[in-house]
């Protein structure tokens, strides 16, 4: 009798890191309290701080970028170390309660994403968070962002942020009606992330650069030392289902001081 070999099953390896990164995560971020709501449920971690869910993505490797468009060139490997970042994108609600006011165009919604905000204004909305916090918020990386959006190292490789048909997890020009949408209305992507195609355009932390694929280190890349653009990723309301992909990557950044009804943020920090 010819015995037919079983596949060997790595998914246990895959949750093994995960939960060992997570640990190691735990261990550093050890100033939670009771009353910022931890929460661990298998190897996943949100943490609530100040009104705004984290979620905790486990470091991991994955292919940033595309071979199918000229400003997505080209595909390459990036690992990134694990990271947190904010489950929704930052809402009018929250920033009024941090800045002491809300300019976005799209008003009478709190929790709407809050728009109209520059790179630069949102660094000091950053300096107010964490001096009030102790704790020292970022934009997300470029890459970080990517590989959030694309499920980490749970990734499904969608062509949206958390499927394969665009209405279901992002509002872009088939069904945003011409405005932003209260967050986490659509289905969340593999890590739990909502959002992340569509709703607004979120701001990176990296400076723009055309050609920074074909010279992007492996290890955490940060983007170039310097630039007059910054990077915003994901789409937004306006944009036709192409331009909300995750690999989709604009021709141009944008300056750090530009405003307008499309540009939003989330939050990152790193697992300290």
């Amino acid at each position: 009798m010819q015995l037919t070999p079983k596949r060997c099953n790595r998914s246990w390896y895959t949750a093994l890191i995960a939960k060992v990164a997570l640990i190691t995560c735990l261990l550093l971020s050890s100033t939670y309290t009771h009353a910022q709501r931890v929460l661990l449920a298998g190897d996943s971690l949100t943490v609530k701080e100040n009104d705004i869910e984290f979620l905790f993505v486990h470091g991991g490797s994955f292919v940033m970028g595309s071979n199918n468009l000229d400003e997505e060139m080209p595909a390459h490997n990036v690992a990134v170390r694990g990271f947190y970042l904010s489950k929704y994108e930052i809402t009018q609600r929250i920033w009024k309660t941090v800045m002491g006011y809300n300019e976005s165009e799209h008003l009478n919604c709190e929790d709407c994403p809050v728009e109209n905000v520059s790179w630069n204004e949102i660094q000091r909305f950053i300096g107010k968070l964490s001096q009030k916090t102790g704790k020292h918020y970022r934009l997300p990386t470029e890459a970080e962002w990517e590989f959030a959006a694309s499920g980490g190292i749970y990734s499904k490789h969608y062509i949206y942020a958390g499927s394969n048909d665009a209405e279901a997890v992002a509002w872009y020009w088939g069904n945003g009606k011409g405005k932003t949408h209260p967050v986490g209305q659509k289905k969340p992507n593999e890590l739990g992330f909502f959002d992340m195609s569509g709703n607004v355009e979120e701001w990176c932390n990296d400076w723009w650069d055309y050609h920074f694929y074909s010279r992007s280190p492996v290890s955490n890349p940060q983007g170039p030392a310097s630039g007059t653009k910054k990077v915003v990723r994901g789409g937004d309301f306006s944009i036709p289902a192409p331009g909300v992909t995750i690999k989709c990557r604009a021709v141009y950044g944008q300056e750090p001081d530009l405003v307008g009804k499309y540009y939003g943020f989330r939050l990152a920090r790193d697992c300290q």
